[in-house]
């Protein structure tokens, strides 16, 4: 039997992931949910992403789930690039929020106001608004000195904390989100990341080496 396959025909057929490799910014997936039974606990459990997808949570000391609107704020390669994406809780909708260069998926920080998001795209800090998901540069790290993984944000949302290194020595830098200008708290001849704001308090934690 022949098959007279039309543009309509061709169209449905394509696999979704091509649509998604050229989705845009703003663009919103359905809900892949599903639940099902931990054969460990036969308790129910809800896979909110498609497995066939990478999709990360952010690093654990940063926000990534609002208080008051009810959504996630997580990376996923779905688009056909790493990309910071938001869940809505209630639906399982997601919507695409960037269409950085090289996003940093543990760097992804949501602010204490709930309007914006924080990430690194390669060396620059960008700040992200949810309405209109306007995008601006916030701090770019100087060309001479590489970018150490990891980000902090205080409770106030007034400040950053990151490390940078140039050779082998290796500095904490706190970022003035106001100001935009950069201050080093440590300079060390050892590999310094992970910084961490002290709530309520003036003192940051970071690991070394």
């Amino acid at each position: 039997m022949t098959t007279r396959f039309t543009r309509r025909i061709l169209l449905l057929g394509l696999p979704a992931c091509a649509f998604a490799a050229d989705a845009a910014k703003g663009h919103s997936v359905p809900t892949e949910a599903k639940r099902f039974a931990d054969p460990a606990t036969e308790l129910e459990v809800v896979r909110l992403t498609d497995p066939a997808n990478t999709s990360l949570m952010t690093a654990p000391w940063l926000r990534s789930i609002s208080r008051s609107q009810g959504f996630l704020l997580y990376s996923g390669d779905r688009s056909g690039s790493m990309q910071a994406w938001r869940m809505d809780l209630k639906t399982g909708e997601s919507r695409l929020l960037t269409e950085a260069e090289a996003l940093d998926s543990a760097s992804l920080a949501l602010s204490p106001d709930e309007r914006s998001f924080y990430y690194w795209d390669r060396d620059t800090l960008k700040r992200c608004y949810f309405t209109g998901l306007r995008s601006i540069d916030v701090y770019r790290i100087p060309e001479a000195n590489g970018r150490i993984p990891g980000l902090a944000v205080s409770n106030d949302g007034l400040y950053a904390a990151f490390g940078i290194e140039s050779g082998s020595d290796a500095r904490m830098q706190l970022l003035d989100l106001v100001r935009r200008t950069a201050t080093t708290l440590s300079h060390q001849k050892a590999e310094i990341s992970e910084p961490h704001f002290r709530p309520r308090r003036a003192q940051l934690l970071y690991r070394r080496s």
